[in-house]
């Protein structure tokens, strides 16, 4: 049983570095990309061959970033996880990124959502129709009535498409599939 919580192993598709980018090197990261990459690391320890370092905001060292490509191919789904500009944990997938705070409990919200998008419960969600048509963002299904909500939204159409990061878990859903 893995740290996922099933049997499903995860391959993650090496990048190549950007121009800032350099290959990833622990010694070299500031105190806070450590922590980070150590927490990711002890979790998904696949992901190490993803990670690189760039300089950031870290006075005390370099910043790690940390990309797993989505197994669709579809740039829009890969997920990132980094320290930004401003010193803090960040993360990215599809449209949507999220900023925590640089302590135990960010750095754990982190590594909770990249979980949740990597076991395909954190989810693109993409309205279809309406005013907003094709607007998306995060929908964390493990939020019980999350979806119901989400669909019955005033500003939503009530029809979305649901895209995950392995797309194994991608559909299209409308208020009478979700009640």
């Amino acid at each position: 049983m893995s740290a996922l919580g099933h049997k499903r192993t995860l391959q993650f598709r090496l990048l190549p570095l950007c121009l800032h980018q350099m290959n990833y090197d622990h010694a070299q990261l500031g105190s806070l990309s450590q922590r980070l990459a150590t927490a990711v690391f002890a979790v998904l320890p696949d992901l190490r061959q993803s990670a690189s370092v760039e300089r950031g905001a870290e006075a005390d060292g370099l910043s790690v970033v940390i990309r797993a490509i989505s197994p669709t191919n579809d740039e829009a789904r890969s997920v990132v996880v980094w320290v930004d500009e401003n010193a803090t944990p960040s993360i990215g997938f599809g449209p949507d990124h999220a900023h925590e705070s640089p302590d135990d409990a960010g750095i754990a919200a982190i590594l909770n959502t990249l979980l949740g998008v990597l076991t395909d419960q954190v989810v693109i969600i993409e309205d279809v129709g309406g005013d907003h048509s094709g607007f998306g963002k995060w929908l964390d299904l493990r939020i019980a009535d999350a979806l119901e909500a989400n669909l019955t939204d005033k500003y939503s159409p009530g029809r979305a498409i649901l895209k995950s990061w392995s797309g194994q878990a991608d559909r299209q859903v409308d208020l009478l599939a979700a009640s």
